[in-house]
């Protein structure tokens, strides 16, 4: 028992450090963190208040539209369909903000377009989120053949399961 309060609590103490690293973008420690320490990309808060409340480290990343934190966390095999908070995935928070290279990104790693929030409302209903013809280059251009124009950004996973970007 006592082995798994420690591995709850330095799965906790991990989850913080990830989510503090991503909000600090410090993509260094954030790399360490996944790497090295094993820190979870799709981990949630064990609380449901603070800071950072059942947010993963992906919704964190698409809110603050940090493109970088994004790819490192898609790499380090975060889930986009996963959804934080009130049921907003990863889309859900960068189309609110605003934030179209993260749109085109998480829209190339397949992530779902028809996710419903709490209030039942896909990425594109919320008050200020992006049109959807705003990203619909990347939904539509986002193949997986290893063919990429010019700015665009494709995902997919290779035979091996890694991440390639």
């Amino acid at each position: 028992m006592l082995v798994e309060e420690e591995d709850t609590e330095d799965a906790e103490r991990f989850h913080t450090l990830l989510c503090q690293s991503v909000l600090h973008r410090d993509l260094q420690a954030a790399a360490r963190l996944l790497s090295a320490k094993g820190a979870d990309p799709n981990s949630r808060s064990a609380q449901a208040t603070g800071p950072y409340g059942g947010d993963t480290p992906l919704t964190l990343a698409a809110r603050m539209g940090s493109l970088d934190a994004v790819q490192l966390l898609v790499r380090a095999r975060a889930d986009v369909e996963l959804a934080g908070p009130r049921q907003l995935t990863a889309l859900h928070e960068a189309a609110a903000y605003g934030r179209t290279p993260v749109v085109k990104m998480l829209l190339a790693c397949g992530a779902p377009t028809d996710a419903r929030s709490a209030r039942h409302q896909t990425p594109w209903r919320s008050p200020r989120a992006l049109a959807p013809e705003t990203s619909s280059t990347a939904s539509s251009t986002g193949s997986t053949s290893g063919e990429k124009a010019a700015g665009e950004i494709v995902c997919s996973v290779s035979r091996e399961g890694s991440m390639v970007l």
